[in-house]
């Protein structure tokens, strides 16, 4: 998006803006809406009433030759004249300036202007938050792109290790709290939230506390990006796994804690997935502007491909994973336009599909699945098919921790795979 586009569109086309600039930190002007006639010195007395508020007490905040009244500083500066006021908020790497009029409310230009950006990183089970610091680097690097947007990328720490062994949401509570720590007194915020494995059902968790409690109302938050990297929305049981190390999984999972019990749907007497169905849960996910999910064809033995995308386990997927053969060098990414090539499963209507037609089993739990599955597909979702490459022995038992987790044999892999997970994330 052209900068003179950002202003017609994000700030005059808010319909909270009636007049709008995109200024550098330097005085430069890159974009104003016609008629605003905003000079070069003018930016200048903005940028230097961010160093010194008071000098513009006595000068006011002039934009295209009118002054208005200086009302106070700190984040943004606020300036009035009658009923028609302006906002100055700086931001990265610019300044954003709004003029309102017309009864336009203070409080709703400034919440278009002031361009601030919370995400949140989830590490998964088992995991240390700083297995996350190569996806922090990367995002911190992309909203560079967004010099109007100030972006604050925060890795959550108190799921780490043993931590997480305790239940899915006893986890997602503590990254709620986290969340509503580090955001402290700010408002009119966007905001995103990304997990890797089970930390993508943690942060779903924790999205139902926040939405409980009213805080994304409170707060005044715009739901911008939720992404999850293999994460097991539907649980980490593939009930059709013929492999051992899947039916070892499956047998051994339960007595590792109450988490791995969850994992494998055995939490009979309150499914802690089938509960994540609920309106409490599906509600604040609704709001987000963009669901993006990621899953592996194949060597993920701990996230079954169909349980990462939210996909019915069937004949046709089964077809789809075995039809990659070996000797896969590189990583590679199949997105929404290639999947719907390869079949229409991926792009199935919930309300049409026949789901015990094409299900493997009939199983109770097969039913629960089932369940999980429709209720999810009330979603949309953008589907991204991650093609690991083969490697060897270690790096197949390990890719599902490789694609966040730096290590020094697969370098060249752990950097393609941020790009991928980066690319579609929007400030």
């Amino acid at each position: 998006m052209s900068w003179d586009s950002y202003v017609e569109t994000s700030l005059v086309g808010s319909g909270h803006v009636t007049l709008g600039a995109l200024a550098g930190l330097d005085g430069s002007i890159w974009a104003q809406t016609k008629g605003m006639n905003l000079k070069t010195d003018e930016v200048n007395m903005m940028i230097k009433g961010f160093e010194d508020p008071d000098s513009l007490y006595s000068t006011g905040i002039k934009v295209g030759g009118i002054k208005y009244i200086f009302l106070g500083g700190g984040d943004f500066l606020k300036g009035k004249k009658g009923q028609d006021g302006v906002i100055v908020y700086k931001a990265n790497k610019a300044l954003v300036i709004g003029v309102y009029k017309d009864g336009i409310q203070t409080g709703n230009c400034s919440s278009v202007c002031v361009k601030k950006h919370f995400v949140f990183l989830v590490n998964g089970f088992g995991g240390h938050h700083s297995g996350m610091f190569g996806l922090q680097k990367e995002l911190t690097k992309r909203s560079k792109a967004y010099p109007q947007v100030e972006a604050s990328i925060y890795v959550t720490k108190l799921n780490d290790g043993l931590k997480s062994f305790f239940g899915i949401d006893r986890s997602g509570q503590r990254v709620a709290q986290e969340i509503m720590d580090h955001v402290g007194q700010a408002t009119d915020f966007s905001f995103s939230i990304v997990g890797h494995s089970m930390g993508g059902v943690i942060s779903r968790y924790a999205l139902g506390v926040l939405d409980e409690s009213k805080w994304f109302d409170k707060k005044n938050v715009a739901l911008e990006n939720y992404m999850a990297i293999c994460s097991p929305h539907l649980g980490a049981r593939n009930l059709n796994d013929k492999k051992k190390i899947g039916k070892i999984f499956n047998l051994v999972a339960p007595k590792l804690g109450r988490s791995c019990n969850q994992f494998v749907l055995g939490d009979q007497k309150e499914n802690l997935f089938m509960n994540l169905t609920k309106p409490k849960f599906l509600s604040p996910l609704s709001k987000f502007q963009k669901r993006i999910i990621y899953g592996n064809i194949k060597y993920d033995w701990r996230v079954p491909f169909e349980t990462a995308l939210i996909l019915p386990q069937c004949k046709q997927i089964e077809e789809f994973k075995n039809s990659f053969g070996k000797n896969q060098r590189l990583p590679r990414i199949y997105s929404g336009r290639h999947l719907k090539k390869i079949s229409k499963v991926f792009n199935f209507d919930p309300k049409n599909f026949d789901f015990e037609k094409y299900w493997f089993t009939q199983s109770e739990k097969q039913k629960q699945l089932i369940t999980m599955t429709k209720k999810l597909n009330t979603l949309s979702w953008v589907r991204h098919a991650l093609l690991p490459p083969d490697g060897n022995f270690f790096y197949r038992f390990n890719q599902h921790s490789f694609q966040t987790v730096k290590n020094i044999f697969h370098k060249s892999y752990y950097q393609t795979y941020l790009q991928y997970f980066t690319q579609p994330f929007k400030f």
